[in-house]
């Protein structure tokens, strides 16, 4: 794992971005069709969200993007990196941290029933090994980037209709 540290402190901050970026979009592509196989429905329809038009997201934009990814990588990654870095650097130790907070990530989004707590416990995981590996706030752009793709996913069921 330290060559890969290494490697990732040598990037620039254009190609941290794409990465970031790139695996986002990896992330969400690869996750739609298994949240979808997994609940045995669609993984958004107009019915799940009948009484919101666009505007009215705008509020929920803000929090999903913005907020969120800001408090929730505060608390599940940063809390932790802070305590092992303090106390320990073992890669046995950030091992267990990282699938402690990825579980306790999960358990706190299990009222999404859109996704399952495989989906936020893998997605956990990616988080940290961002958080670790690129930097905090490589994590929070990563985290801000899949919220908006949910988002912008929900707003095209909303617009167009799908089902």
């Amino acid at each position: 794992m330290s060559n890969l540290y290494k490697l990732a402190t040598d990037l620039k901050i254009s190609a941290k971005l794409f990465i970031v970026f790139a695996i986002s979009l990896m992330y969400f592509f690869i996750n739609l069709p298994l949240v979808a196989h997994i609940n045995k429905t669609n993984v958004v329809t107009q019915d799940k969200y009948p009484n919101y038009n666009l505007i009215e997201l705008l509020p929920y934009a803000f929090i999903t993007i913005i907020i969120a990814p800001l408090v929730e990588e505060f608390v599940f990654r940063n809390i932790p990196i802070y305590i092992l870095n303090r106390f320990t650097k073992k890669e046995s130790v950030s091992l267990m941290i990282c699938l402690i907070q990825s579980f306790i990530f999960a358990l706190a989004h299990k009222k999404y029933a859109d996704q399952n707590l495989y989906t936020f416990f893998f997605l956990g995981v990616l988080c940290w090994y961002i958080a670790v590996l690129l930097g905090r706030q490589y994590n929070i752009i990563f985290h801000a980037l899949y919220n908006m793709l949910w988002l912008l996913l929900i707003v095209f069921v909303l617009k167009f209709g799908f089902t």
